[in-house]
């Protein structure tokens, strides 16, 4: 873009435009990945699946740059210091974020508890936790000097939240081994627009605190708002990527994953968007839209106001009661688990407090409740040698060879790939009449639905399977969900 015809450069972009096409390009490009990987089948691995995954990290980044930051540099009145603020937000989450989160190892127990549960913990431990660390890349760097208006707010919130996330990514990928190029895509990109667009959301009640008469409760509302959607998105996520897709089973949806965070992320900025206009329409403004910032190498500005100090002591304690609830949590929804650990093996797991544990099988360990009837709902692992060439799939037939002679009436009902906490596996769903006779009592034969995760490592295949009587599969299909998210093998 330059300069104009009259020799002058150009105003100072428009945030909302840049938002719109970050969500754009970045939703476009997860299904591009996605179409390609499923039409050619790539199964990348070693170096090539690491520089994949570092690609698709580093594409938010990229995005962000081409449509925020360029943009700036040929603008008459950039905002200055966006690049600290993304480096500052990446220095955070792993410093911070990433530590502080994975020590209350919440997809070990938060599976297994109920919605509302979910929805508050959630929000409390990393809703909290992200948009206080987002919020702080910002408050310390540019606040309340360089924000003239409730745009330039928004943009240094979307670019807190472009650093977090890409420094989150560098972990979820690499701490499991790296991405699928289709899946990976999705999980990527969609984990960047929802932290550019709820850091923009704690921004926006930011640029409301540069009024040095401020309410002292806004700034921290600001970030609880954040943290609250952040809470309830990775709530609604968890329930449309683990929605029911057919007779087949009960798989990831990946797809209506990015769909759900394309969408609130479009909603987020519209909101933001509108209310932004109509905040100003009424002649609330904080600055000139184009006046021009304080060089970056000016003195410091003046102190806070009182206010503002009270306000940013308050966030702090609302995010330290906020962690404190959530450790509250944790360790009353502990308390309702039991550690099974199998050192030989390799292998530890959290179960039910009271279910009975079964090591005498030919598995390793099985576990059962005793209160569910007519049918013990059921979680058992396995290890089967395998040779070097097997697949997921030919473990899934060898399986059903050996159950079509043993049970009755089984039948499957589909198999899919799947990505779990613990990795890729194959997931097959099945159903059979379990006719165990107890000569105590009258007894009938019980419809009994299953499912078995086959993962795949090195020589051995480790097969996860859950079984619970078919009226009441889906109600505590929660228990295999939550079994899964704390396995370690």
């Amino acid at each position: 873009m330059g300069t104009t015809l009259s020799g002058t450069k150009p105003e100072r972009p428009d945030v909302w435009r840049a938002a719109a096409g970050l969500v754009m390009i970045l939703g476009t490009a997860a299904i591009v990945v996605w179409a390609l990987d499923s039409a050619l089948g790539l199964a990348p691995t070693g170096q090539l699946r690491s520089l994949i995954n570092l690609a698709l990290i580093a594409a938010p980044v990229l995005t962000w740059g081409l449509l925020f930051y360029l943009p700036e540099k040929r603008s008459a009145t950039p905002r200055p210091m966006l690049p600290a603020v993304v480096i500052l937000s990446g220095l955070a989450a792993s410093g911070l974020g990433i530590p502080l989160i994975e020590s209350f190892a919440t997809e070990s127990w938060l599976p297994s508890a109920s919605g509302s549960t979910r929805l508050i913990a959630y929000t409390l431990i990393v809703g909290f936790t992200d948009e206080f660390l987002k919020y702080a890349a910002v408050r310390y760097t540019v606040f309340p000097h360089r924000i003239r208006n409730r745009a330039d707010a928004v943009a240094y919130g979307i670019a807190a939240g472009i650093g977090y996330s890409a420094v989150i990514n560098l972990n979820a990928a690499f701490g499991r081994g790296g991405f699928e190029p289709g899946p990976g895509a999705f999980r990527l990109f969609g984990e960047a627009l929802i932290q550019a667009a709820f850091g923009a959301v704690a921004a926006y009640f930011m640029a409301a605190a540069t009024d040095r008469n401020c309410p002292i409760w806004r700034l921290p509302a600001g970030i609880g708002m954040a943290a609250a959607l952040h809470g309830a998105t990775i709530t609604a996520r968890a329930g449309v990527v683990l929605s029911r897709v057919g007779i087949g089973g009960t798989g990831n949806a990946p797809l209506l994953g990015l769909g759900f965070e394309l969408a609130v992320t479009f909603v987020t900025f519209t909101a933001l968007s509108f209310l932004t206009t109509r905040v100003e329409a009424s002649g609330v403004i904080l600055e000139d839209e184009n006046a021009p910032s304080p060089p970056s190498t000016s003195p410091e500005p003046a102190r806070l106001s009182r206010t503002q100090l009270w306000s940013s002591w308050l966030a702090i304690g609302a995010t330290i009661m906020a962690l404190l609830a959530g450790m509250w949590m944790h360790g009353r929804q502990l308390k309702r688990m039991a550690l099974y650990e199998d050192p030989a093996a390799g292998i530890s797991a959290y179960y039910p407090a009271g279910w009975l544990l079964d090591t005498e099988g030919d598995y390793v360990f099985r576990v059962r409740d005793p209160a569910a009837a007519p049918f013990n709902t059921t979680l058992q692992v396995s290890v089967i040698p395998v040779g070097p060439d097997a697949t997921a799939r030919n473990v899934l037939d060898s399986i059903t060879l050996r159950r079509s002679l043993s049970l009755s009436a089984y039948r499957v009902l589909g198999v899919e790939p799947v990505e779990y906490p613990t990795g890729e596996a194959a997931l097959m769903r099945y159903v059979y009449v379990s006719e165990e006779i107890n000569p105590f009592l009258e007894s009938h034969p019980v419809v009994v639905m299953g499912e078995d995760a086959v993962f795949l490592k090195g020589d051995q295949a480790i097969v996860v399977t859950y079984r619970a009587w078919a009226d009441g599969f889906e109600r505590q299909r929660f228990r295999f969900e939550q079994f899964l998210a704390n396995l370690e093998f």
